[in-house]
């Protein structure tokens, strides 16, 4: 789905419109630099109103592979890191190694800390959960789920090379 869906949607012309309202507790939005800037936003606020390509929520750093798509995911316990963007391939591409490092987002993403939102398209978009393809959706709610879910990290208890000499 993301090697066939996503590129579509970047490079389809005419940019989606999205509204995402706060349904949940203060949210806020992050800086480049990962800190809160601006006042927070309550339930039933709209966070942000406009074009947008992406929008995706995480609450650990890593997409795969590597990739922080998600860089200020850990800094908020409770909630998680919601990302915005309607910027095209080339400024992607042209900041790609800064993006997949997890360092400070070119003009044009939006980060966000919150704990629960609707997000509303004026048009059906791909849905991915997981990196798994869920269908299209025009809207859809991201909420933290109220009890933590605890996950095996089987990388943890792979046996560690001997330190050399």
């Amino acid at each position: 789905m993301v090697a066939k869906t996503l590129p579509s949607y970047m490079l389809e012309r005419g940019v989606p419109e999205v509204e995402v309202m706060n349904l949940g507790g203060p949210a806020q939005q992050i800086g480049p630099d990962g800190k809160p800037i601006g006042r927070d936003f309550g339930a039933g606020e709209v966070i942000y109103r406009g074009p947008c390509k992406i929008a995706a929520a995480g609450t650990v750093p890593y997409y795969g592979f590597g990739f922080r798509v998600f860089p200020y995911a850990l800094r908020a316990p409770g909630r998680f890191q919601l990302r915005l963007t309607a910027i095209g391939v080339p400024k992607i591409l042209s900041n790609l190694r800064t993006l997949w490092r997890g360092g400070p987002p070119p003009p044009g993403i939006l980060d966000f800390h919150c704990d629960k939102v609707s997000i509303r398209f004026d048009r059906e978009m791909p849905l991915q959960v997981g990196g798994d393809a869920e269908g299209y959706r025009r809207e859809v709610v991201f909420e933290m789920a109220e009890r933590p879910l605890e996950l095996l990290d089987f990388r943890a208890s792979q046996p560690r090379a001997p330190e050399p000499a």
